[in-house]
């Protein structure tokens, strides 16, 4: 009779080790923790990157929709960020579910019409 924890998906050993006979390396549950210097890179690369990102948010696209029509302002930055994140929101699931799916020796090969997926909300 098979082991009903394995039948229902728990994380047992011996699903794990039929989890890693199925899948490719790069699919399987991470067994080895990252250390501490990868985490502090990638933390400060992660404030670098919303650092950069969020003055535009913030700063120049009120200005250039004030610039557009100054009585308006409030209203056409309201559409503009809205539009922002309904792109945002039908894009982001879409290239992620194409990335998942994408594998290869050199990773996801997609990444760069993902990115341009991204850059379109």
């Amino acid at each position: 009779m098979a082991d009903p924890s394995v039948t229902r998906g728990n994380n047992t050993s011996a699903g794990v080790a039929l989890s890693a006979q199925l899948l490719p390396e790069a699919l399987q549950v991470p067994t080895q923790s990252v250390n501490v210097g990868f985490q502090l890179v990638l933390s400060l690369a992660n404030t670098a990157v919303w650092l950069t990102i969020l003055p535009i948010s913030q700063i120049l696209l009120p200005l250039q929709v004030a610039a557009l029509d100054a009585s308006h302002k409030f209203s056409h930055l309201a559409i503009a960020t809205s539009v922002g994140m309904l792109a945002a929101l039908l894009t982001n699931p879409i290239a992620g579910a194409i990335r998942e799916r994408t594998t290869s020796r050199v990773g996801h090969p997609l990444w760069l019409s993902n990115c341009g997926l991204h850059g379109e909300s």
